[in-house]
């Protein structure tokens, strides 16, 4: 039996994480990126973005940094081994997201898009498709958040949103918009409202991160989605849910029991 290398296994999985990016993590607007477009962004060969991609030869490190600054990750995201903390702690949300998303939700209606939700919770869509793609958010602080609210594509100009863009719509210059976006001014509670109600966003997205607000709209505890596995919490949480579920189900299948018998009784 052959014995993969270490080597093989890192570039493997990558590969594979690098997948998840380029199909769920693109700024609304646009469709996923292509191999092309993340060489261009990345000032990379495109051969060495489609090396990345296959996953058959040991990756380049600045090739690997750039492309996980391109995608707003740590370059540990992209290389970490399955049972890293960093890695355990994206698929725990994702799980638990999904789990949400396709089985919570009003009598009358089917499961939840990531829109819907994203709407509903005032946190934009790309940070929904990271979270349930066990791709960790795109930053912990308002820099990071309004960052990548500003690669979404402009209505106005087909491009990204240009600082100044952004600026004029909240009445502040450009370079003030780039100074927070590069981390080196905080703003005024007035200027992150008006930046909030710019993206169509809620304050609370720039205060708390995606998470809470996601949380507080499945009206559950913000640490069924972060605790580790055999927290207290998740458990109880997990025991509700699964209650939930099943009377759902129960209930289903009553109705349906009651129409089959009277078309078709025994």
């Amino acid at each position: 039996m052959s014995m993969r290398k270490p080597a093989d296994e890192r570039a493997r999985r990558i590969a594979r994480r690098l997948r998840a990016l380029f199909a769920d993590v693109h700024p609304a607007g646009r469709g996923p990126w292509t191999p092309q477009e993340v060489a261009e962004s990345c000032r990379l060969p495109l051969a060495e973005v489609e090396r990345l991609l296959t996953g058959a030869e040991l990756a380049d490190e600045a090739a690997v940094g750039a492309v996980a600054r391109h995608f707003r990750v740590a370059e540990e995201w992209l290389t970490a081994p399955e049972d890293a903390p960093l890695i355990g702690t994206a698929q725990r949300l994702a799980r638990r997201l999904n789990l949400l998303f396709s089985d919570i939700y009003p009598a009358g209606r089917g499961p939840w898009t990531h829109q819907e939700v994203a709407e509903a919770a005032g946190v934009p869509v790309e940070e929904i498709r990271r979270m349930c793609a066990a791709v960790p958010p795109a930053g912990d602080a308002f820099a990071a958040r309004l960052d990548q609210l500003c690669l979404r594509i402009s209505p106005a100009t087909g491009r990204p949103y240009s600082n100044r863009e952004v600026g004029a719509a909240v009445g502040k210059s450009g370079q003030y918009i780039g100074n927070l976006r590069a981390g080196l001014n905080e703003p005024g509670l007035p200027v992150a409202t008006a930046l909030a109600h710019f993206f169509d966003v809620g304050l609370p997205y720039f205060v708390h991160g995606p998470v809470r607000p996601v949380a507080q709209h499945f009206l559950v505890a913000e640490v069924y989605l972060t605790a580790e596995d055999d927290s207290p919490a998740v458990r109880e949480i997990e025991d509700s849910l699964r209650m939930l579920i099943a009377l759902r189900d129960e209930r289903v299948q009553r109705v349906v029991g009651r129409v089959l018998n009277k078309r078709w009784p025994g």
